[in-house]
């Protein structure tokens, strides 16, 4: 899966565990990942600690999978 990021993203103090994640989400590992869908809201949350959350969408384009963060 192709991840797209905001370029301002900001990850410092959750780096370490943001590129974990990451790499679980890029393996279509969302069990590993602690993904929960949000249904109201059609995004997905990933778990990076006790206060941080990646919240993301899964789009297809030109028949490739991609997740642009939110």
């Amino acid at each position: 899966m192709k991840i797209l990021e905001y370029n301002d993203l900001n990850t410092s103090g959750v780096k370490k565990n943001y590129d974990k994640i990451i790499g679980f989400i890029q393996n279509d590992n969302f069990k590993q990942a602690s993904v929960k869908k949000m249904p109201n809201y059609g995004l997905y949350r990933a778990k990076l600690d006790d206060s941080n959350r990646i919240l993301f969408k899964i789009n297809e384009v030109q028949r490739r999978t991609i997740c642009p963060y939110s």
